[in-house]
């Protein structure tokens, strides 16, 4: 059996059909359901970035952990993986522990929003910019993941480790490049 076959062989087992469904009926049903799943990352990425406008020191952290897993958890319902939070935010953990960027910023937003007014209003900007480029990479990531058959229990942090830095890296520089061009207008 080759690979493409045993990825659609896994496919099948998971979303068992009735009947014989040929290549392409296959490829219908992936489609639609990587729509809904970058539905489902948009939304948290959407979530997590409004998490970084909560007032108080945590909150917005808090808020954000609770974007990400609730992302997690759609993700592996769509893809019907059995879902553990206690896995999903140590993955997770891991994955965010060696993303230099992500620490620095985050550190910067907490302590520029203790600085009345423009402070706050640039640790908020940072924090929703970076809470939505991480969100944006943890959901690609685990998308990837889950459809080349992968599951929670079956998840190497450092084996996506690059892929995650890329996909937050140029979410990251999207945002940037969006602010810049609005400051001009």
């Amino acid at each position: 059996m080759t690979g493409a076959d045993s990825r659609t062989s896994r496919r099948a087992e998971r979303y068992p059909v009735s009947d014989v469904v040929d290549t392409h009926t296959l490829d219908v049903i992936q489609a639609d359901r990587l729509r809904v799943a970058n539905s489902i990352v948009r939304t948290h990425v959407l979530l997590a970035a409004g998490a970084g406008f909560l007032p108080g020191p945590g909150l917005d952290v808090a808020a954000l952990g609770l974007a990400q897993m609730g992302q997690l958890q759609r993700l592996g319902q769509l893809y019907r993986i059995d879902f553990s939070d206690d896995l999903a935010r140590k993955l997770v953990a891991v994955l965010l522990g060696g993303f230099l960027p992500l620490r620095l910023a985050a550190s910067t937003a907490g302590v520029l929003k203790m600085v009345p007014l423009l402070g706050q209003l640039a640790g908020s900007l940072s924090m929703a910019g970076l809470g939505g480029a991480v969100t944006y990479a943890i959901g690609q990531v685990f998308i990837q993941h889950f459809e080349s058959g992968g599951t929670f229990l079956t998840f190497d942090p450092q084996q996506v480790r690059s892929y995650f830095e890329f996909q937050a890296r140029q979410r990251l520089r999207v945002t940037r490049l969006t602010d810049d061009s609005a400051g001009r207008v």
